[in-house]
């Protein structure tokens, strides 16, 4: 999704508020349901949320990730992980 760029830049410079703002940005996204967007109609003839799939394994990942070791305690970024 567009915002990991921003999450990683944000990871790699420290930057709490970037990195929490585009991790709002990144599960909001994946929140959205998924239509095909045209590309590819036969994957999904009716919306579905992809993300759904996605957000468990992908807060395992960010609790995980040693780039986020500055956010770990933070909680705000417990409280997006804790809505996954």
């Amino acid at each position: 999704t567009a915002p990991a760029g921003p999450l990683q830049q944000a990871a790699a410079e420290g930057d709490r508020a970037a990195a929490l703002a585009a991790l709002r940005a990144m599960l909001e996204g994946l929140g959205r349901p998924w239509d095909g967007s045209g590309l590819y109609p036969h994957l999904a003839p009716e919306p579905v949320n992809v993300g759904e799939a996605l957000l468990p394994g992908m807060a395992r990942a960010l609790l995980a990730d040693p780039s986020l070791a500055f956010l770990r305690e933070d909680p705000e970024f417990r409280a997006l992980l804790a809505g996954l």
